[in-house]
């Protein structure tokens, strides 16, 4: 081998890994691209080289070296726009049969033509093989940097539109939770005093209407704030505890019963106690779910049958009615959320917006269970959730510092304070739900303090006041529930004012039991709920 060869071999390899070098970094990506055009130079003589990046869906661009007036830019990008079309859809590459031939060759990405690199030669030089194939090596390694660079891009523009979703659920759960919480609350708060008060049935009858349609508007929002969490996060938090299943439905049921006074619900377990580690609001919302469905579609003259079996690893909880059996084109797609299908049967429970069943499956899913349906016009449909008794490879009780966070009026057992004290301190920004509570407390002889943030009740308490019970929002101005609640938390002499908090907000009010508040209800609360509750530091 000639010293010269060597030499011309030696030169092309150093060009060869500069190109690599310079296409190694997706920073700059237009710079990178110009750059290895003119380090091409250095193998290819040209006057002039143009790259096309043609991707589809998109506009295309020219680089050119070196760089051309805009009329002229303006030409040769509608002459290689051209020649890009015939080349990816031909086999008509490599030289021209011009008088002073150019090379052209595409430029592949995963499976495609993403656009062409054309090298115009310099005055007395002719391509021969060996041009071509140092060009093949560079189109290589353009294509495959531009293919590289447009997938970064996407995947950067797919994150930036996850952010802007995740953001948007962020708002959307705050103005759910708390702008329409907030107002739901003083409207079932008024409509709960005016029906107590009431002796007129006709009225009684109408305010009873809509304080379903509050409850109704409430079920339909946990609905949102549930998919949501479900559908960010994978999966439905759950609060276990050791339950009895049976004497937990048989309330359920009884309840659902008294709403529901013109229909039959039946009710059938094997079993005098069917305990288990259990969140049992969750597996409330199951049951309502479930009933309510087929309340909904079931004939209405038939009635809805409920049973549990159990055996010593997982209990089985059936829910039946007759009537129209459900469509098999919606059966594939009955858990999932916003499902409507075409027929009459298209509106699952969970206020109509189709949510019910997805957070029935969520629930289950939480609990490690099953759940499945069967439907024909013979036998009619049966929703049936398989459960298991306990947590696979973990103790219940390692859960158990969430059980009193969300489930209304059991509060924790640690009550400190000034037990049997009448005086209770309402921490609330809205107005018309601070005068709502303060109106059921003072009904039952409670004294109430008002405070519209966290600020004004620690001036209270700091000027020497001590309730018996604070009761306290979350989100508010100036001094927010969760500040308040560590600033007396750090303070000897008020650490021992038990808090109960009510808000709409349940992350925080979860973090604020699991650190020392006394308990949580959910906004809107139920004046039965909160005086239940109110009445456990009053003992």
């Amino acid at each position: 081998m000639s010293a010269e060869y060597e030499a011309e071999l030696g030169r092309i390899a150093r060009t060869l890994s500069e190109i690599a070098r310079t296409l190694e970094s997706a920073d700059g990506a237009e710079e990178r691209v110009q750059r290895t055009l003119e380090l091409t130079r250095e193998l290819l003589p040209y006057r002039r080289v143009s790259l096309l990046r043609a991707f589809a869906g998109t506009p295309y661009t020219l680089f050119v070296v070196p760089e051309l007036p805009a009329a002229e830019r303006t030409a040769l990008l509608s002459t290689l726009t051209r020649l890009f079309r015939l080349i990816a859809h031909s086999d008509e590459i490599g030289r021209s049969s011009d008088e002073h031939p150019h090379l052209t060759l595409p430029l592949m990405g995963l499976d495609e033509v993403i656009g062409l690199v054309r090298m115009e030669p310099s005055a007395n030089i002719a391509y021969d093989v060996q041009h071509l194939r140092l060009l093949s090596v560079i189109a290589a390694q353009l294509g495959a940097y531009l293919t590289m660079i447009k997938l970064r891009d996407e995947d950067a523009q797919r994150t930036r539109e996850l952010v802007a979703a995740h953001d948007f659920q962020q708002i959307l759960v705050g103005v759910v939770s708390h702008d329409l919480r907030s107002p739901l609350t003083v409207i079932t708060t008024v409509t709960s005093q005016l029906l107590r008060k009431t002796e007129d049935p006709k009225r009684a009858k109408t305010i009873e209407r809509a304080l379903r349609s509050a409850e109704r508007a409430n079920r339909i929002i946990n609905d949102l704030l549930d998919v949501t969490h479900a559908r960010v996060t994978r999966h439905l938090p759950v609060s276990r505890q050791r339950i009895d299943l049976l004497a937990h439905l048989k309330e359920a049921l009884e309840d659902m019963g008294l709403s529901n006074p013109g229909r039959e619900i039946q009710f059938v377990a094997e079993a005098d106690a069917v305990l288990g580690d259990w969140d049992p609001g969750r597996l409330t919302q199951v049951a309502t779910n479930l009933v309510n469905n087929a309340l909904q579609y079931g004939a209405e003259r038939a009635p809805v049958r409920v049973t549990l079996q159990a055996d010593s690893g997982e209990v089985v909880l059936a829910v039946h009615n007759q009537g129209a059996a459900i469509p098999e084109d919606l059966v594939p797609v009955l858990f999932n959320p916003f499902r409507q299908g075409q027929h009459a049967r298209q509106r699952a429970v969970g206020g109509g917006l189709g949510l019910g069943l997805y957070i029935v499956e969520q629930i289950v899913r939480s609990h490690g269970g099953t759940v499945a349906v069967r439907s024909s016009v013979a036998e009619g449909t049966t929703f049936t959730v398989v459960l298991p008794r306990s947590v696979t490879g973990q103790r219940a009780s390692e859960e158990a510092p969430a059980r009193n966070a969300e489930r209304g009026p059991a509060l924790a057992s640690t009550v400190r304070g000034s037990a049997g004290s009448t005086l209770v301190m309402v921490v609330e920004d809205e107005e018309e739900v601070r005068l709502g509570i303060a109106e059921i407390l003072e009904g039952r002889g409670y004294q109430v303090v008002p405070a519209s943030n966290g600020q004004e009740a620690l001036e209270h308490l700091q000027r020497g006041l001590r309730p018996g019970l604070i009761l306290l929002d979350i989100r508010m101005p100036v001094m927010d529930g969760e500040a308040f609640h560590d600033a007396c938390r750090g303070d000897p002499e008020l650490s021992s004012i038990p808090l109960l908090v009510i808000s709409s907000d349940a992350a925080t009010a979860v973090k604020l039991t699991r650190s020392g508040a006394s308990g949580y209800l959910p906004k809107p609360v139920q004046p039965e709920s909160l005086l239940r509750a109110i009445e456990t530091f009053s003992q």
